[in-house]
């Protein structure tokens, strides 16, 4: 990876979010810019201020952390609009992972309703980590959202390169369409069937992709299946398998809120108990 972007707002909700960046730099060998974009409306002699500050505050917490040590950092504070700013820097200077902090103390679904947050992740061609929760380490399990689009395939394939050691749990969610039409619980179980069916052909030719790319070696996926919406099926499989993160596809047309694996973000990431990456099919 090239570089790291990590945005923040210098809250005290951004703190575990600046420990993963400088964790994850130091474990890809990555540079890491840390951003903060001052509210290009402030008078001139408030933003000035404010700009001198935040570049000590930023400073002075990043030497607080022993993870910093080792990492190559540039530290960039701009005058502008926070979205706008974090994909410009992203695209000028090559980031392959932009890492976000939550918003407020309320769900975590509220940041992607016309926030930064929603827009950075409507513009960006890089993925988007938002991280949630105290840092454990690194990580060493993690889940992929899988609905057989290239959102999902692209996710895989960004999980992997980007965590070759984790153990991965592919989780797909399926329901019975006109249930109630159906008559006894061998309709049932062959729809069931059917999805389990597509969900290996898709894990074996990923496999056979990945051991292609990799000459030979590819990590091992677990299946996860589940019958119900997708986000009570993953919401229950997260707090059931605990992964460090959850990575989820998203078409990149109309943003997260109606993209992730169809159309089931508000409700997944309305409290959930790990880190979450969202990447773009294109």
């Amino acid at each position: 990876m090239q570089r790291l972007l990590f945005a923040t707002d210098l809250s005290s909700r951004a703190h575990w979010a600046m420990e993963r960046s400088l964790l994850l730099a130091g474990e890809f060998s990555a540079p890491l810019t840390v951003l903060h974009v001052v509210d290009e409306d402030l008078p001139e002699a408030i933003a000035r201020h404010h700009r001198e500050a935040a570049e000590q505050t930023i400073r002075d917490r990043i030497n607080a952390l022993p993870a910093h040590h080792g990492v190559e950092l540039t530290i960039r504070v701009v005058l502008g609009r926070a979205a706008r700013e974090i994909v410009r820097q992203t695209e000028a200077e090559g980031a392959g992972v932009i890492v976000l902090g939550t918003a407020r103390e309320e769900r975590l679904a509220d940041m992607f309703r016309g926030t930064t947050a929603e827009r950075v992740l409507r513009a960006a061609r890089a993925p988007v980590l938002v991280a949630t929760r105290k840092i454990k380490g690194s990580y060493r399990r993690v889940m992929i959202g899988v609905d057989f689009s290239m959102a999902s395939r692209r996710a895989i394939e960004h999980g992997v390169s980007l965590f070759p050691d984790a153990t991965f749990f592919l989780i797909h969610a399926y329901e019975v369409p006109f249930a109630g039409f159906l008559h006894g619980r061998d309709s049932e179980a062959a729809i069931g069937e059917q999805h389990e069916r597509k969900l290996t052909a898709m894990i074996n030719d990923e496999m056979q992709a990945l051991e292609r790319e990799h000459r030979g070696r590819a990590p091992l996926f677990q299946r996860v299946m589940g019958r119900g919406r997708a986000p009570e099926v993953i919401r229950a499989e997260v707090e059931r398998l605990c992964p460090d993160l959850l990575i989820v596809g998203t078409h990149g047309r109309t943003g997260v809120p109606h993209a992730i694996i169809g159309s089931v973000a508000e409700d997944l990431l309305s409290a959930p108990p790990c880190d979450v990456m969202a990447v773009k099919a294109w």
